[in-house]
């Protein structure tokens, strides 16, 4: 079951929504979840429907109403217990989004506690994604209202501890879009100006800062006829002094997370993301590098990037990513130092203490993360000569590189484990179609799935393409692609440079000796 009433009251079941009818029931159930796991004594629930006017069968309407809850609850209604003389909803902490919510602040109270602070911050952001709107939003009675805006109240709290977190990781610039407009919604609201204040005065604009301390002033001053709290006031002596800068602790603090979006249609690779789980969970020789090479094309970063995400709460210090370009069609792949100067960047160095020499920069960037739990993954790769500057080598870290070179230095050198990513089985590229496409389009033309499975060669660059093309025109069938696909590349083509799989094979080619070439 989950029920929600942080927003509009709301139960589902496993077959969909579960409707609560009835004048009374609807607020009974709200009083329940309010106090989940806790008993509510009839009189309080009385109380609550009539509001002090209670007729003389109140009792027993109460005890009717609450025998009917039951049943509109169907299976999940043996959780409505009669207590003594009260009344008792069981709930599982999963069950109520108020309890999730509150499971996720205790989560983040652990994560600061140690210092975590990324995670802290995404902890806080979970609890809040519990909000759907106004807490019982379209419910009306006085306990209701009571119940309502406390839990509205601890949004505000969750909200204000999510932003404190946040303007320690120095991310300034994006909460001041946030702030104005939490300012503009809650115009009384001291804690929300302060932390705007403070965060337009760490993205250099103080003037701004003042500004914002006077608006709430008059605000005040007009309509309550009260002046700014002294925390407020202190706020705006230290920002007159200038005595508020970020030190060079709290830049030490910032996780980063660089990583690129998860693929929402990833399908099949099953044993290449066991073997890096267990590269991560089995301590061995070499575990902390591991290096996923293969051809162009055939899912070498939509791999590492699945993986990365799935792992992502084991590295609580950052997650980095960087695409080294070792094969970019454009430009030269790009030199260890400026990989580094992107690093420390992200890691919360300032950008002016980057430009030293090479190995200064190394050192700099092994000092900084050389006791954090960080996972990097270095993208694209040329050779082994690029990559070994940029690995950590502290005992929490772990490195995934990418390339289409195998790699054979990191691995005799560096213990580096290789988890070669070959063409896809005859299944894995029909379920790849499956997943873009759905059951019904592959089921409806199965010669042609199996014709464009053989044409493609099992590259997953090839089967993106085709799938593409499939799903923008829903009224092609997959029988004419197909016949497209027998014209050779040319079927492979792409609007962009990066999915058409002519220009993808001729990066590499471009890459060769020139008696490789020939």
């Amino acid at each position: 079951m989950d029920f929600r009433m942080l927003g509009p009251l709301e139960v589902r079941g496993p077959a969909g929504p579960v409707p609560i009818r009835g004048r009374h029931h609807p607020k009974i159930l709200a009083l329940l979840l309010d106090s989940a796991n806790q008993t509510i004594p009839v009189d309080h629930l009385v109380e609550a429907l009539w509001e002090g006017d209670p007729p003389g069968t109140a009792t027993r309407q109460a005890q009717n109403i609450a025998a009917g809850l039951r049943r509109q609850l169907g299976p999940a209604g043996a959780r409505l217990q009669r207590v003594g003389h009260g009344y008792r909803l069981s709930v599982r902490a999963d069950e109520l989004d108020l309890l999730r919510c509150k499971r996720m602040e205790a989560l983040a109270r652990e994560h600061l506690a140690a210092g975590r602070l990324e995670s802290a911050a995404q902890a806080l952001a979970d609890a809040l994604r519990e909000w759907r709107g106004p807490s019982l939003a379209g419910m009306s009675g006085q306990k209701l209202d009571s119940v309502g805006h406390r839990l509205d109240g601890y949004r505000l709290k969750l909200l204000e501890a999510r932003i404190d977190v946040d303007l320690r990781l120095g991310r300034y610039e994006a909460l001041v879009v946030e702030l104005r407009r939490l300012v503009a919604d809650h115009a009384h609201h001291e804690r929300f100006t302060a932390q705007l204040m403070l965060a337009l005065y760490r993205s250099g604009r103080a003037p701004e800062a003042l500004r914002a301390f006077a608006e709430l002033g008059e605000r005040l001053s007009e309509e309550l006829g009260v002046e700014p709290g002294a925390e407020l006031r202190e706020l705006h002596t230290a920002i007159l002094r200038d005595e508020l800068r970020p030190s060079p602790v709290a830049a030490r603090q910032v996780a980063p997370v660089m990583l690129p979006p998860d693929n929402p249609v990833f399908s099949g690779r099953t044993a290449p993301l066991r073997a890096l789980h267990s590269l991560l969970n089995e301590p061995a020789p070499g575990a902390g590098l591991a290096t996923v090479t293969g051809a162009g094309g055939v899912g070498k970063t939509t791999l590492a990037v699945r993986w990365a995400h799935e792992v992502a709460e084991r590295f609580p210090d950052g997650r980095l990513y960087l695409n080294l370009r070792g094969f970019d069609p454009h430009g030269e792949p790009m030199a260890p130092a400026e990989a580094l100067r992107r690093l420390l960047v992200a890691l919360g160095v300032a950008p002016q203490r980057t430009h030293t020499e090479p190995d200064a920069l190394v050192s700099l960037y092994r000092s900084l993360v050389a006791d954090r739990s960080v996972l990097v993954i270095l993208d694209n790769a040329r050779n082994a000569e690029q990559v070994r500057p940029l690995l950590p080598g502290g005992p929490r870290t772990f490195t995934v590189v990418t390339s289409r070179n195998r790699l054979s230095g990191l691995v005799a050198a560096q213990g580096a484990r290789p988890v070669p990513l070959d063409l896809l089985t005859g299944p894995e590229a029909a379920g790849l179609l499956e997943a873009r496409l759905g059951k019904q389009r592959i089921a409806d033309e199965p010669g042609a799935v199996d014709r464009i499975v053989e044409s493609s060669r099992g590259l997953p660059l090839a089967l993106a393409v085709v799938a593409a093309r499939a799903a923008t025109r829903a009224d092609f069938s997959l029988t004419a692609l197909a016949a497209q696909l027998d014209c050779g590349l040319d079927g492979f083509e792409g609007e962009d440079p990066a999915t058409d799989v002519r220009s993808v094979f001729s990066w590499s080619y471009r890459a060769l000796s020139p008696e490789a070439a020939r």
